[in-house]
């Protein structure tokens, strides 16, 4: 039986678990719902939060929980951990530092600048929805802004933290990128390259993702020039061509 996946569509975290099924090969169904309503889906199985991969064995719960499934299904050459028991613990610690600070901080930015415009939020991520998906999340938005707001602690003076927070990991990566390498870590695609694309993707915008709108209309104009500045670093170039040439889809 394939295993069922339970997604908010343009969730980076989500992408970043679809990413590593798609590239391994794994079978699975994708269920899609709106913010909210995804933990009708969610508490069948013991969790609230997406990602969540249910398989015969049981749920999991974690992103990066399921990188490691898509692994241990993948070819050798679609692998996304090394096999050496050192360069896998240096990959581990380079996943969840992103996990804790690089997914917050892209999320926290853009529905700090999205949420007030809650129309163009709506065009911006419901590439994946449905007609009736894309109506029904723009008349629950007025609802979910104050808790989504609470829940995230989004303010002013965390998003001017989380912009700093978003160009430091950058800049890191640029300069791991500098010396010519092709992956972050090994001669192929890996966890690491994978997670770092996906949990950027909210503030980088880039072409080939599935699930959001890469032209920059319609983005707030305090967003700009954040997105036209990642862009241009040397890490930001990299992601986008990993989403040019690399996300293939199923």
């Amino acid at each position: 039986m394939p295993a069922t996946l339970i997604t908010i569509r343009f969730s980076h975290f989500c992408e970043k678990a679809r990413w590593g099924l798609d590239h391994a090969g794994v079978n699975y169904t994708e269920k899609a719902y709106i913010p909210g309503v995804h933990q009708i889906a969610t508490r069948r199985h013991g969790g609230r939060s997406v990602p969540m991969l249910i398989t015969p064995h049981g749920a999991l719960r974690d992103s990066t929980d399921i990188l490691r499934f898509a692994d241990k299904r993948a070819a050798p050459e679609r692998r996304l951990y090394p096999d050496d028991d050192v360069a896998r613990a240096e990959v581990d610690a380079f996943v969840a530092a992103l996990d804790k600070t690089l997914g917050p901080a892209t999320r926290l930015v853009a529905y700090h600048h999205m949420l007030p415009t809650p129309a163009a939020l709506v065009r911006r991520v419901g590439l994946g929805m449905s007609p009736g998906q894309r109506f029904r999340f723009r008349a629950m938005l007025p609802l979910l802004r104050g808790p989504m707001r609470r829940m995230m602690r989004i303010d002013d003076e965390r998003a001017v933290r989380a912009i700093e927070r978003i160009r430091t990991t950058f800049d890191d990566v640029s300069k791991r990128l500098a010396d010519g390498r092709r992956y972050l870590f090994g001669d192929r695609l890996g966890a690491a390259d994978i997670t770092f694309a996906s949990l950027a993707s909210p503030s980088l915008l880039p072409p080939g993702h599935p699930h959001f709108a890469s032209d920059l209309h319609e983005v707030p104009a305090p967003l700009l020039p954040l997105i036209e500045e990642i862009r241009a670093t040397h890490a930001g170039r990299w992601a986008s061509a990993l989403y040019r040439d690399e996300r293939v889809t199923r």
